[in-house]
């Protein structure tokens, strides 16, 4: 059994805003509560949910841990609490405009529809219990606390692979941790004429229904993909990660599982071979239980993740 099972939200999570905000610190509204659309289209409905609430039910979707390490359960959930708390308090009224501040997809955090009993759930909340107010913050502020289930072996800056302000607290770091407590490597295959499709879905990435060559011409420190060069019915450079964001549109989150890969041309196929899954910026979620089974305490190793960013009680950050 593997680690961790981690469902595929950071991998296909929505490019994050960047830029700090200005004005007042963010507070929930009434002081406790977040507004969340659970659902999509006309099943969609938006609910108020206390803060602790919204964090006990999020943490338990966005990683699970396995039986084998039962005996760290307790500070997994601890730090995922406390970056699911500081994501839901930096990003308050994302949807403003929509009449809610959160959704329930991977735009923001995964929240289930339905809660349904699960063997960690009392543990999930002595997790949120014992962090409880617990928040990442620089500057006086919630950080934009993202995170991926595996960085193949080190973190990449935030504003490399979207674009936007850096944030001192988002560059990439060494983590041989998550490469310790599991490999990530994958393989994926697709038709040229399939990949074509896949990019022509997307304004940024059209390739006008044919690909002829695929070239990737800029990495980052950790590797990760930055810009590629397409030959085919037209020729263009892209960011790597508006064209990864486009295939896993069409094929899925197990399809480019990560920036980190290598591409060539197999007849009629394109294969891409890679490391991790995710994005890559922030924290990485199997590091992170890497770290803790190392006996890291959950607070040292969300500040390894966020560099320069302090645990604060949120009392003393809305006083």
């Amino acid at each position: 059994m593997l680690p961790i099972v981690l469902p595929a939200c950071r991998s296909g999570q929505a490019p994050p805003v960047l830029q700090p905000r200005s004005g007042p610190r963010p507070t929930p509204h009434g002081g406790s509560t977040v507004r969340v659309q659970i659902g999509v289209n006309g099943a969609a409905r938006v609910v108020a949910l206390d803060l602790e609430e919204y964090v006990r039910r999020t943490v338990g979707a966005e990683i699970v841990v396995s039986t084998a390490d039962a005996a760290w359960a307790e500070r997994i959930y601890e730090a995922q609490a406390m970056v699911a708390r500081t994501y839901a308090l930096a990003n308050l009224g994302r949807h403003a405009d929509e009449g809610f501040d959160l959704c329930s997809t991977t735009h923001c955090q995964v929240l289930p529809h339905t809660p349904r009993p699960t063997r960690w759930d009392d543990v999930i909340a002595a997790a949120v219990d014992a962090t409880q107010g617990l928040v990442l913050t620089y500057d006086g502020r919630p950080i934009r606390a993202l995170f991926h289930a595996h960085c193949g072996g080190h973190t990449s800056d935030a504003d490399v692979i979207w674009p936007g302000t850096p944030l001192p607290y988002l560059r990439g770091v060494r983590d041989p941790f998550c490469l310790r407590e599991r490999p990530a490597h994958w393989t994926f295959h697709i038709a040229a004429a399939t990949l074509a499709r896949a990019l022509d879905g997307s304004p940024g990435t059209r390739v006008d229904g044919r690909l002829d060559g695929f070239q990737v011409v800029e990495r980052d420190e950790a590797g990760r993909v930055l810009m590629v060069a397409l030959t085919g019915a037209r020729n263009d450079v892209m960011r790597g990660e508006e064209l990864r964001s486009a295939i896993m549109r069409a094929e899925g989150p197990a399809s480019l599982q990560s920036p980190r890969y290598t591409v060539r041309r197999d007849g009629d196929t394109f294969v891409f071979e890679g490391e991790g899954f995710g994005h890559g910026a922030g924290l990485c979620q199997t590091g992170m239980v890497g770290r803790i089974k190392a006996g890291h305490t959950p607070s040292d190793v969300l500040t390894y993740y966020f560099q320069g960013a302090r645990l604060v009680s949120l009392d003393r950050l809305t006083s």
